[in-house]
């Protein structure tokens, strides 16, 4: 049971955060002139929105958050590959619990992909056997 609580208030800590980071972001939009850095500010908060939507079982809704963030969010040479991985991750659970399940293997395959060129090979194993189960 103690870990099943830990484990609330860690979602609970993060998506507190990601509204927080969601306000500021949406605050310096409001100031800057650049129009690559808007379109970074909207993609960043278009992932954090599906991941909020994730966390609250709205699949759907979250998909067309990380739609919307894909092409910029994975472009943006400021983010991690494992940063990037993990994009991929969340988007292929989108679509697999909104009935995508063709695209969410493939967005999981992507995720996997970017781990092969990092030497994180738990979170690589991790997301494989997400993918093993998915295709049981």
């Amino acid at each position: 049971m103690w870990q099943c609580r830990k484990y609330y208030y860690l979602q609970t800590h993060e998506v507190i955060k990601s509204k927080k980071i969601i306000t500021k972001l949406r605050q310096l939009l409001t100031k800057e002139g650049n129009h690559n850095t808007e379109l970074i500010f909207h993609s960043r908060i278009d992932y954090l929105s599906g991941l909020l939507a994730l966390f609250n079982g709205k699949p759907s809704v979250a998909r067309k958050y990380f739609q919307n963030a894909e092409e910029v969010y994975i472009n943006d040479f400021t983010n991690s590959i494992t940063e990037k991985a993990h994009f991929y991750y969340y988007q292929s659970q989108a679509l697999d619990k909104s009935g995508y399940y063709n695209e969410s293997s493939f967005h999981l395959r992507k995720a996997i992909s970017l781990l092969d060129q990092t030497e994180n090979t738990s979170l690589r194993k991790e997301y494989e056997n997400t993918l093993k189960e998915r295709h049981k």
